[in-house]
């Protein structure tokens, strides 16, 4: 079996490839199953956002200008970090729920608009957006600018490379180095989709299976926390989370070929992951709030702690579930809200 998304073969109305969504689909539910807490999220921690960057190298598109591919990443990723997260600095300040002085005020602000900063106190989770900006507009330039050689996108793996050992080695401020990180898995990613038939020559399902117990292996001995830059083992890092992203992405090539609910529900997470990964952590404080009311907790105290506030006995099925299908239908209410503006303004 093919695991590389072919396009003859998983093309949908929209011109989407659902293998794609399916790979995103499963990426955004480990994202918010890992920050709930569930079980084996040490494990979900070693690939989910590798996986992400490395589907959106896969994506990019190397035909449109710096012009009309900064346009574009404007619109889909910097402008919905920006705008929320100003929105919810500003709202939570104003009701103080965050405490500010007005110099600090302004160099957050300023620090947002510059993608080096977050209100992590709603928008945690936003700060995927302002590093895959980043990465794939610096990766557009430079596969723009660079000689049209054979072996262009190896060449970009390598550079990259380097630089993520760069952020492995130095603790940068302001979290650049999971960023350098994570730019070597864009670049992977462009080049898997340039030598995909190259790839296939050697893929089997031994490959696969080889690859979850090395996986299993590595995760279960080497511990890792991207936001303080700290890898037991960096090299097995970079390593396991290439074979987990491989077999992610085996498993959404099997599901696509099925016509099941599971391949339905995680082709709509897909679809709708900007939503999830923009809103989760906004329910997941509505469903501390009623686990505050549950236990008689005084509301006093709900700010004082990081969502989630209680994942035991169950409850981290609750923040799953609730925080995934919650955030796309705000995302859905958000667009409808959009959509309607729009078309006032047309008749006017």
């Amino acid at each position: 079996m093919n695991y590389i998304p072919q396009a003859e073969n998983c093309m949908k109305k929209g011109g989407r490839i659902e293998t794609i969504d399916i790979a995103k689909g499963l990426g955004i539910l480990f994202v918010v199953w890992s920050h709930a807490k569930g079980p084996f999220t040490p494990y979900m921690y070693q690939f989910h956002m590798p996986l992400f960057f490395l589907i959106s190298g896969f994506l990019f598109n190397s035909r449109n200008t710096p012009a009309q591919f900064l346009g574009k990443k404007v619109r889909s990723l910097y402008i919905p970090f920006v705008f929320w997260n100003l929105c919810s600095l500003l709202i939570t300040t104003a009701l103080h729920i965050q405490e500010f002085s007005d110099i600090h005020l302004v160099k957050k602000i300023l620090k947002i608009i510059l993608t080096l900063d977050k209100d992590g106190k709603f928008m945690g989770a936003t700060w995927f957006l302002g590093a895959l900006f980043v990465v794939s507009v610096v990766y557009k330039l430079m596969d723009y600018y660079m000689p049209s050689v054979k072996g262009k996108s190896i060449f970009l793996v390598i550079l990259f490379g380097c630089v993520a050992a760069t952020g492995f080695s130095i603790n940068f401020p302001y979290l650049l180095s999971r960023t350098l990180i994570l730019s070597f898995y864009f670049a992977i990613g462009r080049a898997a989709k340039e030598y995909k038939e190259v790839i296939y020559v050697y893929h089997s399902g031994i490959l696969v299976c080889f690859s979850i117990i090395l996986f299993a292996i590595i995760g279960h001995y080497n511990a890792i926390n991207m936001a303080k830059n700290t890898y037991t083992y960096p090299f097995l890092f970079a390593i396991g989370a290439l074979l987990a992203s491989y077999v992610v992405i085996y498993v959404s090539e099997i599901l696509q070929k099925r016509t099941i609910w599971i391949k339905k529900a995680l082709i709509v997470m897909g679809e709708n992951s900007i939503s999830i990964v923009i809103w989760q952590f906004v329910v997941f404080w509505i469903i501390e709030a009623v686990q505050f009311k549950l236990f008689g907790i005084p509301f006093v105290q709900l700010f004082e702690n990081y969502p989630p506030y209680k994942t035991t006995n169950g409850w981290w099925t609750v923040y799953l579930i609730v925080g995934t299908v919650a955030s796309m239908l705000i995302g859905e209410i958000i667009s409808a809200v959009k959509q309607g503006i729009g078309r006032v303004r047309k008749r006017f």
